[in-house]
């Protein structure tokens, strides 16, 4: 497969895909890089960021009530948002709403996940990073019991249990 790139109706670079390459621009370059990982990547990975290894990216809303958030505070609630997921890999977006109304600051997360599964948890503290950690910190429970709920549900017993076989302790005791 041949590619080329035209700028102003010359043709600027030839790459072969096989690994023959003639080129004159570096941007063109890094462009053909792009093109030629995202090939490479699965269909999964293509439609969303990759953050990690093995980790999707999600999006992420931080809004604020009667008052504004700082840079370095909302990036710290971004990685808090982004650990969830460890924890459960289908969520599809975080929502985080920091009320600043009153001295005891209320902070909310809305985390929505696949087939319509919503999480949410609140905490309400004096300071705002110590409500993020306790929310994240109940999230990732409730999200580590519905992990669990749903891996349950879809193990099936063994065939020697439905059909009601003795195990081995009762085989050895007769």
């Amino acid at each position: 497969m041949l590619l080329k790139k035209r700028t102003h109706g010359a043709t600027i670079a030839r790459v072969d895909v096989n690994g023959m390459e003639l080129l004159r621009s570096a941007r063109f370059v890094s462009e053909l890089v792009r093109l030629a990982a995202r090939r490479a990547q699965p269909a999964w990975e293509r439609c969303c960021r990759s953050v990690g290894e093995g980790v999707r990216s999600v999006q992420i809303k931080i809004s604020a009530r009667h008052g504004h958030i700082s840079e370095a505070t909302q990036q710290f609630i971004r990685e808090k948002a982004e650990k969830l997921l460890r924890f459960f890999e289908r969520l599809t977006s975080i929502e985080v709403t920091v009320d600043l109304k009153s001295d005891t600051k209320l902070v909310e997360i809305l985390v929505s996940a696949e087939h319509k599964h919503d999480f949410v948890a609140r905490e309400k503290n004096n300071d705002i990073l110590a409500a993020v950690d306790l929310v994240v910190d109940k999230l990732e429970g409730q999200l580590r019991r519905y992990k669990e709920k749903v891996q349950d549900r879809r193990r099936t017993p063994s065939t020697g249990e439905v059909a009601g076989a003795p195990s081995l302790e009762e085989a050895s005791e007769e």
